[in-house]
């Protein structure tokens, strides 16, 4: 049978925080966050699908989580890995491909003037738009705003 490659999201999906998980599961700690407190769960269905999928193909995690955020996801990806809301693509073993430096990270520089007015506007309205803002930088370069 060929496998299977499966691009998976990550959050709420496979895991996802503690008052989304069902109050009638056991949930095991799947996540944590920079301080090591259990930040993201998995039920028993979660663990099972996950196992299916990884025992009939290359599972590749699709994640706006950064790249250190998803090191602290306790699962093992041992294939590509798309971090970053898109703007990463890492290989195996962790390195970026030669393109990502040819046609992604040209792109980056071009937008950050724009995408660093973009950020400080929103900060600015944050505040009484009662929003918070964070930005993602992306080796070295200011990728995006949400």
């Amino acid at each position: 049978m060929p496998r299977l490659v499966v691009f998976l999201d990550l959050d709420d999906t496979l895991f996802q925080t503690a008052p989304k998980c069902p109050l009638d599961e056991t949930v095991q700690t799947i996540a944590v966050d920079r301080t090591g407190r259990a930040l993201s769960f998995m039920t028993p269905k979660q663990r099972r699908l996950l196992s299916l999928l990884a025992e009939r193909g290359e599972i590749i995690p699709v994640t706006g989580r950064t790249d250190d955020a998803l090191g602290r996801v306790m699962i093992m990806f041992d294939s590509w890995r798309i971090t970053h809301h898109g703007a990463v693509i890492r290989q195996a073993d962790g390195r970026l491909p030669a393109w990502w430096y040819e046609e992604v990270q040209p792109l980056l520089l071009a937008a950050e003037p724009c995408l660093q007015d973009s950020a400080t506007r929103l900060m600015a309205g944050a505040v009484t738009g009662g929003y918070r803002v964070s930005s993602h930088t992306v080796e070295g370069h200011r990728a995006m705003f949400r």
